[in-house]
């Protein structure tokens, strides 16, 4: 592993870390427990607004995309011998 690679996983590491950190959420309603309205959020995890429910499928959605450029990237960035 090189330098650029190393930097390559730093970065996807850092950026998996802060979708962690501020994921997308829908806000239902306090009654109906329904969705209200088609908004997607996102905010900090740890104050998301009451009845806030995170969106997991498009944080997993959002990792992948991360994961697939970012192993472009490591591989783009090998040592060619």
């Amino acid at each position: 592993m090189n330098i650029r690679q190393r930097q390559v996983l730093i970065a996807v590491a850092i950026i998996v870390a802060v979708m962690l950190l501020f994921p997308p959420y829908h806000v239902l309603h306090q009654t109906t427990r329904a969705l209200v309205g088609s908004k997607l959020l996102w905010g900090w995890l740890f104050s998301l607004p009451r009845g806030g429910q995170v969106d997991v499928g498009l944080l997993f959605a959002q990792w992948a995309a991360v994961s697939v450029v970012g192993a472009i990237t490591y591989l783009l960035f090998s040592d060619k011998k």
